[in-house]
């Protein structure tokens, strides 16, 4: 996975996508207008915070704390991203919020041209998505007889809503012009790394707390 990102930088660097080698989503998706741009970072903006925000408070006041855990590894992968990898930005980027008129800034995402960054609203909305599907499974396992029969409708609804949710936050990116298809790609399975690291080291965490 890792050796899969460094790959893939490593191409982009050297050989950035082009009119003669277009970007695969960037050829589908039309770029943005400068008005669409600054309604698409709000909404972009908004709905990270919400996710972040989500996970946050329910590793926090729910049943365990993995959802806390797997935010904490979202958080690491991308600074040790940031650190170690090569990044080369789309040159027609509009990641930069229109200036004179008052915009939702975010919380938890930063409009600032990183040269070194996975995308980090596309790992948590990864991440986020992944704990729902294991929630709803969790409390309400197939087969069980306590299981009501609206559960096994909420966990197919909750699929559509994981490929919902990450279906329009790569639009909103592309359309920006703000990551790569492969970048984006690979925020995906890197959500779906600390969501796996969560599930692991939460039993074990949770053995060790008082």
């Amino acid at each position: 996975m890792c050796f899969g990102w460094f790959s893939s930088q490593a191409v982009l660097h050297t050989q950035a996508p082009s009119a003669d080698r277009p970007d695969v989503l960037f050829g589908m998706i039309p770029k943005a207008t400068s008005d669409q741009a600054a309604f698409f970072l709000e909404i972009y903006a908004l709905a990270v915070d919400g996710m972040t925000i989500g996970c946050f408070l329910f590793g926090i006041l729910g049943y365990t704390i993995r959802p806390f855990i797997a935010l904490a590894a979202c958080f690491l992968l991308r600074q040790l991203v940031m650190v170690a990898g090569t990044h080369s930005n789309p040159i027609d980027s509009m990641w930069t919020p229109p200036k004179g008129i008052w915009h939702y800034r975010g919380l938890f995402v930063s409009f600032a041209q990183y040269e070194h960054a996975l995308s980090g609203g596309i790992l948590i909305a990864s991440c986020f998505m992944l704990e729902i599907v294991r929630t709803l499974k969790e409390c309400f396992p197939n087969g069980a007889a306590t299981t009501p029969r609206w559960a096994s409708w909420a966990q197919s609804f909750s699929l559509l809503l994981v490929v919902g949710v990450l279906g329009g936050l790569t639009y909103l990116l592309v359309a920006l012009r703000a990551e790569w298809t492969t970048d984006i790609l690979i925020s995906v399975v890197f959500g779906q790394y600390a969501s796996a690291v969560a599930h692991l080291w939460a039993p074990k965490i949770e053995g060790w707390l008082p």
